[in-house]
């Protein structure tokens, strides 16, 4: 995308609007909305699609995140131009670049792909709000030159690898990256899944991102002690700007810092100008700001939490706390800090991820001012180990036992039931309903004090905003996930009940089926069948036991079993006796009925396995719909399985461009001869069916080449 100039004009009313806001404060921040809003239109229209691929680039944003194939960073067409993401060629060393190196480059651009499954995230939105032209893959470079235009930009870098360096010399490596996460932010750390699970489960996922509470503890205390020094408010102010800049860049950035920034420097000026102003005053001018600065971000959902966030702090707790009873005051506040967060975000974290966190009410009562001395000792600790290490080497042993106390704690709290419940996607008009309420009794003057009419109403809320969708039957659906070469496949019945049938490989389970399931409104699985122990199966489990709740599981050896659920749903499921050394031919075949149609799933079964099923259940094995075995190798669904089957629909659950050439040719064809239908789910995306017992739907998440 391009950003073409704004004409004279616009820029003029939103800056004349700025202006009028901060030295003359109004009573509403109208002005300055009303000219942001105005330039935001226009700009949004003057967002042209990028056709080029830069040929010179400059590095603004260093190699933050290494894996086996590729470093990732963002670079700028050179001279002037957009940010793109880019991809630098495989095993290039880390440190082979900087901030501000100017490279000649060779590179092809990809093309971002739209999600495949439900729930899944949507890279092209994603680079759009971030106001990224796109992505690259650099498969050569020449460095030519070097070009700094922010002086504070190399010094943070280096400050944040150097802290890093000091916190590794006395802890272990998964500790030092969580006191980096908690008070820099999970930026360039990589902290084990289980932990980054459990803080999800237990709604401290905000801790490991730095916000706005960050920004403001780190830099009330700096302000502090800039005072105590003696600095004029002139001073402290460009001291404090100074810090807020290096933090920032070192934090990686990001809409919930910049906000809180820009709020503290605003009061911070209005206050050396002896302006009287108020917290929603300074609110509605750091939206325009963010607005005038990238318009997009006002669509980013942590621009949208910071908001609440803050919202929650200025009117939700004082309202809390003047409502609550003649507790002692510490008491008071404590639950307000808890419960104002929870009130005015749940809302918006259920529109997004589908999911609300209820542990985040009991976690943040029992971590959050234990978090807030964390994160001032982290900050010092970083701090002192500039100048002297080994303080910072004391410092961090009492540091460490806080930490393992606190995963010790979220582990623990995590796997409690009920700590999140999921509740599929709620429509727009629910989440507004929900803040209109919020806002309402937020800003009226009285205390709350709720009687037997609120009651009415909160339960008249909830039968209508959510109970109807408990008792309402859905149709029967199974979705047959696009996980690459591997299988996964969701069965969800007309009561609720969940089947998972495999997991896919590594990796699936974070970002393809948990995603999937929240987005289905899944809070705990009924059965997860595993039909054998290969890595393309079985590599998502672990993730999804971490974050759902599960009751059984079937795998490796057994008896044929059949569950019937109270809805007409039936699962057949069938082990095979054959001894053969080929893990595949051993995998569980599963028959899911409902109504009129049958859905058989063969796992990775071969030939061999497919001769055992004909010989032993015959009976059983016609199916309307049939998973192809072993991703539609030529090795399975043979002639004489299909016409034992005869199927309507094939499915293949293969990779795009697999090593393997799944599905093959040969299979096609035999689904061809004998008038089978094949989707792909390296072609489709995910493949979803839905029935009422008399009907069938199909739906695609992609439209095929």
């Amino acid at each position: 995308m391009v950003w073409h100039a704004l004409p004279l004009p616009v820029w003029l009313l939103g800056l004349v609007g700025l202006c009028l806001l901060v030295i003359r404060p109004l009573k509403n921040p109208s002005v300055a909305v009303i000219a942001a809003g105005f330039a935001i239109v226009y700009t949004h229209h003057c967002l042209a699609p990028v056709d080029t691929i830069p040929q010179r680039v400059r590095i603004i944003t260093p190699p933050t995140a290494s894996n086996a194939y590729s470093i990732k960073l963002t670079v700028r067409a050179y001279p002037w131009g957009r940010t793109w993401v880019a991809n630098l060629p495989r095993k290039t060393p880390r440190d082979a670049l900087r901030y501000g190196d100017i490279l000649a480059i060779e590179a092809t651009r990809i093309t971002p792909q739209a999600p495949t499954n439900p729930g899944g995230f949507d890279y092209a939105k994603y680079l759009k709000k971030h106001r990224h032209a796109g992505h690259l893959r650099i498969e050569s470079y020449t460095q030519t030159a070097r070009f700094i235009i922010n002086p504070l930009a190399p010094i943070a870098y280096a400050l944040k690898q150097r802290i890093q360096h000091i916190h590794a010399r006395t802890l272990p490596p998964d500790y030092r990256d969580l006191l980096i996460g908690l008070v820099f932010g999970q930026h360039g750390t990589q902290l084990p899944d289980e932990w980054v699970d459990n803080f999800q489960r237990t709604g401290l996922t905000h801790l490991l991102v730095v916000s706005g509470s960050q920004v403001a503890l780190i830099s009330g205390i700096c302000f502090n002690l800039l005072q105590l020094m003696g600095l004029s408010m002139r001073n402290r102010i460009l001291g404090i700007g100074l810090i807020n800049g290096l933090f920032y860049i070192m934090t990686g950035g990001g809409p919930s810092i910049f906000r809180a920034m820009v709020m503290m420097m605003l009061a911070l000026l209005l206050k050396w100008r002896h302006q009287i102003t108020s917290p929603a005053h300074i609110m509605g001018t750091t939206l325009a700001i963010l607005g005038l600065i990238n318009p997009l971000s006002w669509l980013q959902t942590g621009t949208h939490l910071s908001f609440l966030a803050t919202a929650a702090l200025i009117f939700g707790v004082p309202k809390i706390t003047e409502s609550l009873p003649e507790w002692p005051k510490w008491l008071s506040l404590v639950l307000a800090m808890s419960l104002a967060p929870f009130i005015f975000t749940a809302a918006a974290l259920w529109f997004v991820f589908g999911q609300i966190s209820t542990g985040s009410l009991l976690t943040n009562i029992l971590v959050g001012f234990w978090i807030e001395w964390l994160v001032i000792i982290g900050f010092f600790s970083s701090a002192i180990g500039l100048l002297a290490p080994i303080i910072t080497d004391i410092i961090n042993f009492s540091c460490l036992g806080m930490m393992q106390l606190l995963t010790g704690l979220v582990n623990t709290v995590a796997q409690w039931p009920g700590m999140v419940i999921s509740l599929g996607k709620p429509s727009l008009w629910t989440i507004l309903a929900l803040y209109a309420l919020i806002a309402k009794l937020s800003t009226q003057h009285a205390a709350i004090r709720f009687n037997r009419y609120h009651g009415g109403w909160g339960v008249a809320l909830i039968v209508g905003l959510w109970l109807p969708s408990l008792w309402i039957t859905q149709p029967f659906r199974i979705f047959f996930l696009d996980v690459g070469q591997g299988d996964s496949c969701i069965i969800q019945t007309p009561n609720r009940h969940t089947i998972v049938v495999d997991t896919g490989p590594p990796g699936s389970g974070r970002y393809v089926l948990g995603p999937a399931l929240r987005r289905l409104g899944v809070t705990a699985i009924d059965l997860v069948v595993l039909t054998h122990w290969h890595r393309d199966h079985v590599g998502g489990f672990n993730t999804l036991k971490r974050q759902f709740t599960i009751g059984t599981v079937l795998q490796g050896t057994g008896e044929n079993t059949q569950y019937a659920f109270d809805d007409g749903t039936f699962v057949d499921t069938f082990y095979q006796k054959n001894t053969s050394k080929n893990i595949n031919n051993q995998s569980i075949t599963t028959r899911i009925r409902y109504g009129q149609y049958q859905f058989l799933l063969t796992g990775d079964l071969e030939m061999t396995g497919e001769r055992e099923l004909i010989a032993h259940h015959s009976q059983h094995l016609p199916a309307t719909v049939l998973k192809l075995g072993h991703h539609g190798s030529k090795t399975s669904s043979t002639p004489e399985f299909l016409s034992a089957v005869s199927p309507l629909i094939g499915i293949a659950s293969a990779g795009r461009n697999n090593r393997y050439r799944h599905p093959h040719p040969k299979t096609l064809n035999a689904c061809q001869l004998n008038s089978i239908k094949v989707y792909r789910t390296d072609h489709h995306g995910a493949i979803a069916f839905q029935t009422d017992g008399t009907s069938l739907y199909s739906r695609t998440w992609l439209t095929p080449p």
